[in-house]
């Protein structure tokens, strides 16, 4: 699977899709995230999209995928988001997606380069 986890502690999530990702996937990784983890409790991811060689998810996956994520924020909404995209054009597909996530679900959602940096901005 193109999706992997890595709950490094309590309060902070690393999730990072690799290879092809379809919006299926997209949207199981989102709804995994308060299915199989104690999600009041988390306060940071780390969302590595940097190895994305080739995204499938078209326009109706993004609407499912934000309905969820918006239903995530009611729950918990002090999340920061650390977005890594790689400089290639599938990974910076993204942009757009977690820049509507943003205004939609009131989490801090930054975008970077590097994945050094995103930690850093998480503190």
């Amino acid at each position: 699977m193109p999706v992997s986890f890595n709950w490094e502690d309590k309060k902070q999530l690393y999730i990072s899709y690799t290879g092809t990702i379809t919006g299926q996937e997209v949207l199981e990784s989102q709804s995994a995230i308060t299915d199989n983890y104690p999600f009041e409790d988390l306060r940071g991811i780390v969302l590595d999209v940097s190895q994305v060689k080739e995204n499938l998810c078209v326009e109706s996956d993004v609407v499912k995928v934000s309905a969820v994520a918006q239903a995530q924020a009611k729950t918990n909404p002090k999340i920061k988001n650390a977005i890594v995209l790689g400089a290639n054009e599938e990974s910076q597909a993204f942009t757009a997606y977690y820049q509507l996530l943003a205004e939609s679900t009131g989490w801090d959602i930054e975008m970077f380069s590097s994945e050094q940096d995103a930690r850093d901005w998480l503190g």
